[in-house]
């Protein structure tokens, strides 16, 4: 009599590569047949994504195609120029305490400098430049109508190697000490940046980086500070604010 055999081969959790296998088909009064299984598996192709990502106040509309951040505590962004249009969560991102890594509210700290139609008809460039996110202000000695707490910002994203693009500084003039400083994945991107000029100047006032930070991600969430040390080097800014990524 004949018949037919069939299985399948569940590649989940195996590393790229070829793997062979023998089945061996075996009878009491039969010839044993051997069958040899060639099996490759190789890596699955990452999906490029941009990710825009303008941190700010919560009222400004930010440039089009970019999400905005206000200082939401890290969660699931469902809310319209934060995730999707429809309203489904799209990405998870916001802030955490520096101190012990639980969620922290920087809603009062976000910043647009410029309003009305003078923001309304700036380039993308200057939205983008003349808008923040106070990281450090438990550094500011002087009144401040925010939460003086320092935050670091998360979003989760598959691991992988990322480029991250970003900008920090202030478009005003202040009187408040700030040197800024931002580190991306354990990377420091920008160091001990001091603002100059008066307010506008956005040549002196606002450092970008000057190429893209390629950083690796480990553990399922993209994480950005203004204080951490690097292989026994201490990074850390004073009065740190966030203008775009």
């Amino acid at each position: 009599a004949t018949g037919e055999l069939s299985f399948g081969i569940n590649a989940a959790g195996l590393a790229a590569g070829t793997y062979t296998a023998t089945v061996t088909a075996s009878a009491t009064g039969y010839s044993s047949a051997a069958l040899q299984v060639n099996l490759t598996v190789e890596n699955q192709a990452p999906v490029a994504q941009t990710i825009k990502i303008n941190f700010q106040d919560a009222a400004t509309v930010p440039p089009t195609g970019w999400l905005k951040d206000y200082g939401r505590p890290f969660g699931p962004r469902t809310t319209t120029e934060q995730g999707s249009a429809s309203g489904s969560a799209t990405y998870s991102y916001g802030w955490k305490k520096r101190s012990d890594g639980s969620p922290l509210d920087l809603s009062a700290n976000g910043r647009a400098r410029l309003s009305g139609t003078t923001y309304t008809n700036a380039s993308e460039a200057l939205k983008l430049q003349s808008s923040l996110m106070h990281m450090q202000a438990n550094n500011i000695a002087g009144s401040f109508s925010g939460v003086k707490q320092e935050g670091y910002w998360e979003i989760s994203l598959p691991n992988g190697f990322y480029n991250v693009s970003l900008s920090v500084g202030d478009y005003n003039q202040g009187s408040e000490p700030e040197s800024h400083t931002i580190n991306v994945e354990g990377v420091n991107a920008i160091n001990a940046f001091v603002p100059t000029g008066s307010t506008g100047a956005v040549a002196t006032r606002i450092k970008s980086t000057a190429s893209p930070i390629r950083v690796e991600v480990k553990d399922g969430a993209l994480t950005i500070n203004a204080s951490e040390t690097i292989n026994g080097v201490a990074y850390n800014g004073v009065n740190t604010k966030i203008n775009s990524l």
